[in-house]
């Protein structure tokens, strides 16, 4: 059973780093070739979006049941690192790129310009980005011995 839950939760965190990781490039690059191409991105990342929330649950339903079946505990520090930054890469996305999505597509829908919703796209670049380096920081944690 430990062998199903560790490949469930290697398969688990890939899809959830490459659920948004274009996400904020192809929003800057839309927003800036006009309205439909800005159209067309705001249905790619809404999917990409639930994807990457699907992805996290998963990620942390089966890192606990990792533990669980490895008889992981106590936890050793770097476990617990992983668990913090992965629930902190998680709430990045829902504190702040789902709703910067939505933002782009309600601007869009009243007929906004879409070079005017730029920095909403550079402000998904920034979470985005530290969501990378939680994601990573999570990585370490799990698998270096500390």
């Amino acid at each position: 059973m430990l062998h199903v839950f560790r490949l469930l939760h290697v398969l688990s965190v890939a899809s959830w780093l490459a659920a948004s990781l274009w996400l904020a490039g192809d929003a800057r690059r839309s927003l800036a070739a006009g309205a439909p191409e800005a159209l067309a991105f705001v249905g790619r990342a809404r999917a990409a979006v639930k994807l990457d929330k699907l992805a996290a649950i998963l990620v942390i339903v089966t890192g606990l049941a990792l533990i669980h079946f490895a008889k992981a505990w106590p936890l050793r520090g770097g476990l617990w690192l992983g668990i913090v930054l992965a629930t902190v890469r998680a709430g990045l996305t829902d504190a702040v790129l789902a709703p910067s999505l939505k933002k782009i597509a309600a601007g869009l829908q009243a007929g906004q310009a879409p070079a005017e919703l730029l920095p909403v796209a550079r402000r998904m670049a920034l979470v985005s980005g530290l969501g990378h380096v939680a994601w990573l920081g999570a990585l370490a944690g799990m698998v270096l011995p500390f």
